[in-house]
């Protein structure tokens, strides 16, 4: 995780309660892909605490799938946020809610 990144996951993360997975891997590495993460995952019914994606299964639970930097907004940004969703629906489950939060901008945007 990265040392600008983190304290703004889990300051979100605060917010709303759930189970935090940083770094949860969306796609593993193989032949054919790189190794995929997001920044941060919450298993919104899930209990307040921190854990690693092999402690968890996301199945049938309601996820919000988050990407926060520090730097400023992007078209690569962006473009990061939104496939994040569409991968992990496509390789684990529907999302509940996307966020991507841009420190520089001190805003976020809900991309669901």
């Amino acid at each position: 995780m990265s040392k600008n990144g983190t304290p703004i996951t889990r300051a979100y993360w605060n917010k709303i309660g759930g189970t935090l997975v940083e770094e949860f891997p969306i796609v593993n590495k193989n032949e054919n892909s790189a190794r995929r993460i997001i920044d941060g995952l919450i298993i919104i019914d899930g209990p307040k605490r921190i854990a690693k994606a092999k402690e968890v299964s996301i199945k049938n639970k309601d996820v919000v799938c988050i990407q926060t930097k520090a730097s400023r907004l992007g078209i690569y940004l962006m473009g990061q946020a939104l496939f994040s969703k569409l991968i992990l629906e496509r390789y684990h489950q529907p999302v509940y809610d996307q966020l991507l939060y841009v420190q520089s901008l001190m805003r976020h945007w809900h991309l669901c």
